[in-house]
């Protein structure tokens, strides 16, 4: 603590700035003179901001973003302690014990883009047809089937063999919501003869800025499909005469059917949504008025 005391009469002829120091000041005077105007300084600090002022991407496609850290509090204001009878220009000092503003909060990482689907495969000429609506793993579904004679007797079936879809995008994180605003400090006044008109601001910090929702990332693309025919043909004369019902199967390429379409997008973050392990602000510095008083005495005693 700062202490400011005098048996007859304290001049106050220059600004005092202590603030974020973590210093109180008491001053003690039965005659207070204020020379210009001054000012007092004992407001708290602002939050800190974050050292990465976005917090992590998704580090894989389809991963979300993390959210972002809540802002760090403001600190307190000081304490300020204050006695006298007679108070020359006080209208001309004004007292600021303000907590600190809240530190910014962090802005959410971006989403990863979701990963791409797989194009379906173009089968091979003696591939075994589609069977439970699947092959290699991919589904098909039949658009068509033909049944005919041409030199035999010929079953046809037009297939499509369909890509995988492209994975979601990666949710956004949310934005860090602002640090909480220090605590006002005291200002303590014991006027004994006549008001001072002392201008006093001792008030709760503001509320730091909110830090943003991470941004948008697309899905996947959507793998291509395929298109092919699968024929079976039977020797129809064979089989009905010699009862020799042999048959061959092969498949004949289309084409591929190209698709522009994508998975669903990643979710927008909101800002200043987190606020997860937030922290709250120190009080101001307790001491006791009784304290300062018995220091005045002692200095009375000694002087």
């Amino acid at each position: 603590m700062l202490k400011i005391f005098a048996l007859n009469k304290v001049f106050i002829d220059t600004d005092l700035s202590l603030a974020s120091k973590g210093t109180s000041v008491s001053v003690i005077a039965p005659k207070w003179e204020v020379i210009g105007i001054r000012t007092i300084e004992l407001h708290g600090e602002d939050g800190a901001s974050h050292a990465a002022s976005k917090a992590r991407n998704g580090p894989y496609a389809g991963n979300n973003g993390a959210n972002g850290a809540p802002g760090r509090p403001g600190g307190s204001g000081e304490n300020f302690y204050r006695i006298g009878s007679i108070f020359v220009g006080g209208t001309n000092l004004k007292l600021n014990a303000k907590g600190g503003k809240g530190g910014p909060g962090q802005a959410g990482g971006d989403g990863a883009q979701g990963l791409d689907g797989k194009d379906s495969p173009k089968p091979a000429e003696k591939d075994p047809k589609c069977e439970g609506e699947r092959f290699k793993g991919f589904t098909c579904g039949t658009l068509d089937y033909i049944e005919y004679d041409k030199i035999g007797y010929t079953i046809q079936w037009n297939y499509k063999i369909f890509g995988t879809r492209g994975g979601k995008g990666g949710n956004e994180g949310d934005g860090g919501k602002g640090g909480i605003g220090g605590d006002l400090g005291n200002i303590v006044t014991l006027e004994l003869s006549r008001p001072s008109k002392i201008i006093k601001l001792a008030s709760v910090g503001e509320e730091g800025n909110s830090g943003k929702g991470g941004a948008g990332r697309l899905g996947g693309k959507d793998g291509n499909h395929q298109l092919a025919n699968f024929k079976k043909k039977i020797d129809a004369l064979k089989c009905y005469f010699m009862f020799q019902c042999k048959h061959s199967t092969w498949w004949e390429p289309i084409g591929t059917e190209k698709i522009y379409s994508r998975g669903p997008d990643g979710s927008n973050g909101l800002d200043g949504r987190n606020d997860k392990g937030i922290e709250y602000p120190k009080s101001a510095n307790s001491i006791r008025l009784t304290n300062v008083i018995n220091d005045y005495k002692i200095y009375q005693q000694k002087t």
